[in-house]
């Protein structure tokens, strides 16, 4: 808050904090915490200033409300010793798993596989993550034929409340079924919850309805079912005390964290010419015995005739040798590091023949003197960029890779950047 008064106090915007009112800003950029039209390092002092999202509200429940009743049903089911559980069932056509209560396993003592699946209800906020999967075997309590179901296993299923006032005796259109859940009037667990595809497999033919109020029977291999509306005159005589808190995962709360102080930079994207290229040094580089990576020039495509680059490279060489023959230091330092080259093996002697053979490509050098460097006081540029009169170039048909100079932001944040340690002569990685 002390940031925002700080803000009013000098008539700033607040959004990009320049000195005009936050209707006149043109600035497109938004807050990175909640894309509102403010600062990001004003987001917790906006963010103090919005409502409320705690809400308590209790009342008393309307005498004349209705209940509803839920299609539920007294099965068996075969647990590990091949002897059946009695357990009831919820048949649910909205759900797309079956789930078993954790209470429910403990007593079949089934075999179970690892799943460990996040369930989601309503409005989409996760509700528990399994622990695990069994395959049940469940019957009607009339021993028909059995039913075999993959649940997952829940600590909890629901908060069943079932309870309804009215009697069986007031609706006549269910005289004489055998109801699949007899005591339907009872506020008993439920320890199973059947899906859609369970459903769509125990229905059978026959529906009878009743009155608006009345609850609909419908026939399955567990018996008949009862489910809908059901009238309730006896009034209520408690009160539902309703609690609502917005609340953020701890997971995005945690990411904003880290985000606010996070450099925002692009995400490197690379050109067409840059993959080709990082596809070439994927497919045609090796490695030596003794540990040099080796790799083909990446031509763009296949090279023209630049055998006429060595009329260029005889001038340079001239040129070259003339300043060693004025200065013994430099021509011993130019020795010394054609022989180490040498003996490297990156380059060896190339054949003086009558005329330049096609397909070869002669590169002139040059060397670069820094007496100052306490490193290296001689650097040969060899000039891949020497042209033929008609412009064509080794360089001009060479691809060009990605760019692989660390970030400016990486260099400055970098532990060494403190004068501690003593960064490395040559950060960039290459290629050769």
């Amino acid at each position: 808050m002390a940031r925002k008064q700080l803000v009013r106090e000098h008539k700033l915007c607040s959004n990009c904090l320049g000195r005009h009112q936050s209707s006149e800003c043109s600035s497109k950029k938004t807050c990175t915490a909640c894309g509102s039209r403010h600062h990001s390092s004003l987001h917790d002092a906006f963010r103090e200033a919005e409502a409320a999202t705690t809400f308590h509200v209790a009342q008393g429940a309307d005498s004349s409300s209705a209940t509803v009743l839920l299609a539920t049903a007294r099965v068996r089911v075969l647990d590990c010793h091949g002897s059946w559980q009695s357990a009831r069932a919820l048949i649910d056509q909205g759900s797309e798993s079956s789930i078993i209560s954790e209470r429910l396993a403990q007593r079949l003592r089934l075999p179970r596989r690892a799943a460990a699946v996040s369930v989601y209800g309503v409005g989409e906020k996760r509700t528990g993550v399994t622990k695990g999967r069994m395959r049940l075997t469940l019957q009607s309590c009339r021993g028909e034929s059995p039913t075999f179901v993959n649940a997952l296993v829940l600590p909890k299923l629901t908060l069943f409340s079932g309870g309804c006032r009215s009697s069986r005796r007031t609706w006549t259109h269910l005289e004489d079924l055998e109801l699949a859940d007899p005591e339907f009037c009872s506020s008993d667990p439920v320890d199973i919850l059947l899906e859609a595809d369970v459903y769509g497999t125990i229905i059978r033919q026959g529906l009878r309805k009743g009155g608006s109020k009345d609850p609909v029977a419908q026939q399955t291999s567990l018996g008949w079912i009862l489910s809908g509306t059901v009238s309730s005159t006896a009034p209520s005589q408690h009160i539902s005390a309703h609690h609502c808190q917005i609340e953020e995962d701890i997971t995005c709360l945690v990411r904003r964290f880290w985000e606010q102080e996070e450099v925002h930079r692009p995400s490197p994207t690379l050109t067409k010419a840059e993959l080709e290229c990082e596809e070439h040094y994927r497919r045609h580089h090796s490695r030596s015995p003794d540990g040099r990576y080796i790799v083909r020039l990446p031509t763009i495509e296949s090279l023209p005739d630049l055998s006429g680059t060595r009329r260029a490279a005889s001038r340079a060489l001239q040129q070259t040798e003339k300043r060693l023959e004025k200065d013994a230091d430099f021509k011993d330092m130019y020795v010394e590091f054609m022989q180490k080259y040498k003996e490297l093996r990156h380059m060896m002697l190339a054949p003086a023949p009558a005329e330049p053979q096609r397909g070869t490509c002669y590169l002139p050098h040059h060397g670069v003197l820094r007496p100052d460097s306490t490193s290296t006081k001689l650097r040969v540029v060899f000039n891949g960029s020497s042209s033929l009169p008609n412009g064509d170039s080794l360089n001009q048909f060479l691809l060009t890779g990605p760019n692989l100079l660390p970030a400016l932001a990486d260099i400055l944040l970098h532990p060494s950047a403190s004068g501690r340690s003593k960064p490395a002569a040559n950060p960039v990685e290459r290629r050769l």
